[in-house]
């Protein structure tokens, strides 16, 4: 059995269900009929809310080292000024890690139904302390880029072909990154511009319909209706063909 793997934070989870904040209420499969259309037998989407890159890069090669049946991934790559931390209980796939910014997204724990084993209290004052001694923007994301690098080429390794680009504010293109680190993603046709390319600026731009519980968010950072990514999906078709990706 073939399997498209499919993973990112909550625009991930947004191309299959409507996520307003609250638990699931309609899945319209979105990503399975992509995965129909390119070929796999199955499709599993680990889209995660509040999720970061480094809880995508994770989850994406335990997934793949625990299912074999794994052909092909598409990575969507979220806000770059996220992290994540082993400082909860411990769930499937998930571990004990979850993911922050400058505070712990408790929205996001209780949505889960999951619960912190540090006192919040504790991790924040450790968060704000990191912030002030150890925290450079610029650095973060060049090393999230490195992961990034590392993931592609050992995705390579196991022959599994993908597709990855960014799927909402494309803030890392205003810190200072390695330009032979960004000449190499620019010259790899399996990840689409993450410098100047999301899939939410084209879902807006193809005048896709957004939760209305996004309304005063920009554009960039809208989620919108999987009954709307259809062209998105149409998108990514054309696009993973016509390279020769598959």
């Amino acid at each position: 059995m073939s399997t498209l793997l499919i993973n990112g934070c909550s625009y991930a989870h947004a191309w299959d269900s409507i996520w307003d904040g609250s638990p699931i209420i309609q899945n319209f499969n979105k990503t399975t009929e992509l995965g129909t259309k390119l070929g796999f037998d199955q499709t599993v989407n680990l889209g995660y809310q509040g999720g970061s890159n480094k809880r995508t890069f994770r989850t994406t090669m335990e997934y793949i080292l625990e299912n074999d049946s794994v052909e092909f991934v598409i990575l969507m790559l979220t806000f770059w000024g996220r992290d994540e931390g082993p400082w909860a209980e411990s769930i499937p796939i998930e571990g004990p890690w979850i993911s922050h910014n400058t505070t712990i997204a408790t929205g996001t724990l209780e949505l889960h139904n999951r619960k912190l084993t540090i006192p919040l209290k504790t991790l924040q004052q450790y968060l704000d302390l990191q912030r002030l001694v150890d925290f450079d923007a610029s650095h973060h994301c060049d090393t999230l880029i490195t992961d990034l690098l590392c993931l592609i080429g050992w995705l390579k390794s196991r022959n599994i072909k993908y597709c990855i680009f960014g799927a909402c504010d494309m803030e890392y293109s205003r810190h200072t990154l390695s330009p032979i680190k960004q000449r190499e993603l620019l010259t790899d046709p399996g990840v689409i511009n993450i410098f100047e390319w999301s899939s939410n600026k084209f879902l807006y731009e193809s005048g896709a319909r957004y939760n209305i519980s996004d309304v005063r968010q920009i554009p960039l950072i809208r989620h919108y209706l999987p009954q709307d990514h259809g062209v998105l999906n149409d998108f990514l078709y054309n696009y993973i063909t016509d390279n020769k990706l598959l």
